[in-house]
């Protein structure tokens, strides 16, 4: 007998959808320190609240592939958007979605598209 596998079966990942907005190094630079902050906590509220949603456990192995992909109505230079995710990776850290941000522990890889709704989606698959 043979038995058909999905490719789900292979690859772990789990998917959060964010109904925000990542902000680009230029209007991150403009706001106060504190803004900042209150930013990467909502990023925080809205991962925990995704990982609780769709039971998605925390961090256990060392390294995790991560995909940011980010639905914006205009798009931003590369340099941009990966400066402006630092506050969501550092939520993803705060939330133990991932160990570090450090080249060791994960690797990034950063999208965007154009759509007439901000949204952001992370996705995580591990090794």
């Amino acid at each position: 007998m043979e038995h058909k596998k999905k490719i789900s079966d292979f690859i772990r990942s789990d998917i959060l959808v964010l109904p925000l907005k990542i902000k680009s190094l230029n209007e991150i630079l403009k706001q106060h320190w504190a803004t900042r902050r209150k930013s990467k906590q909502e990023y925080a509220l809205f991962i925990r609240n995704q990982m609780r949603l769709k039971n998605i456990p925390k961090a256990k192995c060392k390294k995790y592939y991560i995909k940011i992909l980010s639905y914006r109505k205009k798009l931003l230079d590369y340099d941009n958007l990966v400066a402006g995710c630092k506050g969501l990776l550092d939520a993803m850290i705060d939330e133990n979605l991932i160990h570090d941000d450090s080249p060791d522990y994960v690797n990034v890889i950063y999208k965007q598209y154009k759509s007439k709704e901000y949204n952001t989606i992370i996705i995580r698959q591990e090794p």
